[in-house]
C-alpha cells in the first residue's frame, strides 16, 4: 500500500468515529511520574514525609542509573508500603478469607502505563522498586474498601481505591499530552479531507520541542 493510500485508509477509519483521541507521554515523563509523583504520594500516605519531599524534588530522568540515594529512599518507601499492606491484609482476612490474587485485575490504563514505564530504560532500579510500592498501595486501598464493605459501610466513588487511583491518574495526566482530532469535510465536497485538532495536557516541562511522543496510554 502506498503512503498516500495508507493515509487515506487511516483517514476513512477516523471519519467513522466522532473524534480521535490519543494521550501520549515521553519516556522521561513516565519514569518521573512513577518514581517522583506516585512513590512520593505513597511515602506521604504512610508517614514518610522526608522521603516524600525528597522524591518530589527529583530531576528529569536521564539514563539507566538512578540518582544517588534514590534506591535507598525507594527501599524504605517499599518496605513501609509492604508492611502497611500486611497489616491491612491480616485485619481484613480475619473478617473474610481472602484469595491470594485479591485486587486483580488492575485497571487497563494503569497496566499500560506501568508496562510502558518499565520499557523506558530510565532509572531502571528505582522504577522497579516504585512499581512494587505501587502494587502494595493499590492492594491496600482495595482491601480497605473491602473492610468497609464487611462492616456494612457502602463503598462508592469516594472509596479508598477510587480516590487513590484518581490521584495517580491525575499525576499521570500532568506528564501527558492529549491530542484530539475531529474529522470534517470542507465545504460541499464530501471527498475533501480536513480536520481540526485540540492539543492539551499537563506541564509543558515534559514536552520539549524535540521530544518524541513515545508512548500512548489510551
Amino acid at each position: 500500500m502506498s503512503a498516500e493510500m495508507e493515509r487515506d485508509s487511516l483517514w476513512e477509519r477516523a471519519v467513522l468515529a466522532s473524534e480521535v483521541e490519543r494521550i501520549c507521554v515521553t519516556p522521561e515523563g513516565l519514569a518521573h511520574w512513577l518514581v517522583s509523583d506516585v512513590a512520593s504520594g505513597i511515602a506521604s500516605a504512610n508517614g514518610l514525609a522526608e522521603e516524600a519531599a525528597w522524591l518530589r524534588d527529583l530531576p528529569i530522568p536521564k539514563g539507566l542509573a538512578s540518582p544517588p540515594g534514590a534506591n535507598e529512599v525507594l527501599e524504605r518507601v517499599g518496605d513501609r508500603a509492604g508492611a502497611v499492606l500486611g497489616e491491612v491484609w491480616n485485619e481484613t482476612n480475619e473478617r473474610q478469607q481472602l484469595e491470594s490474587g485479591f485486587g486483580n485485575p488492575r485497571p487497563y490504563w494503569l497496566e499500560v502505563a506501568l508496562a510502558a514505564t518499565s520499557q523506558t530504560g530510565l532509572w531502571v532500579g528505582v522504577v522497579r522498586r516504585a512499581r512494587a510500592a505501587l502494587f502494595s498501595a493499590y492492594t491496600t486501598a482495595a482491601l480497605r474498601d473491602r473492610g468497609e464493605e464487611l462492616r456494612g459501610i457502602p463503598v462508592e466513588e469516594g472509596g479508598w481505591l477510587s480516590t487513590w487511583l484518581g490521584s495517580v491518574q491525575m499525576d499521570l495526566w500532568d506528564h501527558a499530552r492529549q491530542l484530539t482530532y475531529w474529522p470534517l469535510t470542507a465545504g460541499d465536497d464530501p471527498g475533501s479531507k480536513e480536520n481540526i485538532g485540540l492539543i492539551v495536557g499537563g506541564n509543558p516541562r515534559w514536552w520539549p520541542d524535540d521530544a518524541p511522543q513515545a508512548e500512548s496510554v489510551t
